[in-house]
């Protein structure tokens, strides 16, 4: 390669670095202006309609920032579910205790008493938290809980208690519903334990 074309190679190298660098900053001012860009509502507005609406109680707890991402939706247009699932894109979460629903942030739900659901119930929202504990007949609950818990968002909990071959988890509800009918599934097709085997509990 001559010294001339040397040259050349080098400085289209450096004209594309230069053409990447600024269609990398540019995407990024882009991101950065869509995020400002988006709507928010002062989530006490929302809580009041929906409050009127459903007969519910809210208390927000004072870590809850005021302001929430809602899209273009309008207050009057929030129902109780809508609601639930504007605060799950906020990273908060809704604890229900009869007609008081208390709002925090997700990393704290855990921290609360959860809705204990034995039955799948319609009239529970798909974004409450809620806790269940699933018997198993056949399956090994210890093997169950590896398979199943990456399913759940990282404030989820799933744990496994083998002396009643059980498993407990706490989600909110429609994943609560989805892992498990998994879960029976699975132990459905799992092969019944030997005789010599610990009696599994009647569910």
């Amino acid at each position: 390669m001559t010294c001339r074309n040397l040259y050349a190679f080098y400085f289209l190298s450096l004209l594309l670095v230069v053409a990447f660098a600024g269609d990398a900053a540019a995407q990024s001012e882009s991101d950065e202006d869509s995020g400002r860009s988006l709507p928010t509502i002062d989530l006490a507005d929302i809580t009041e309609v929906v409050a009127r609406r459903s007969g519910k109680n809210f208390l927000i707890y004072h870590r809850v920032d005021p302001e929430v991402v809602v899209g273009h939706r309008r207050p009057r247009d929030i129902d109780y579910p809508t609601l639930l699932t504007i605060l799950r894109n906020n990273d908060l979460a809704a604890v229900s205790n009869g007609d008081n629903i208390s709002i925090m942030p997700v990393q704290m739900v855990r921290q609360h008493a959860l809705p204990i659901v034995h039955e799948d119930d319609d009239s529970i929202a798909d974004d409450e938290w809620v806790t269940r504990v699933i018997i198993l007949r056949n399956a090994d609950s210890r093997q169950l809980v590896p398979i199943m818990r990456p399913l759940l968002p990282q404030a989820g909990h799933m744990s496994a208690h083998p002396g009643s071959r059980s498993i407990l988890i706490a989600d909110r509800y429609a994943n609560v519903k989805r892992v498990t009918s998994m879960i029976r599934q699975i132990d459905a097709a799992t092969p019944q334990p030997s005789s010599s085997s610990s009696a599994s509990p009647s569910q």
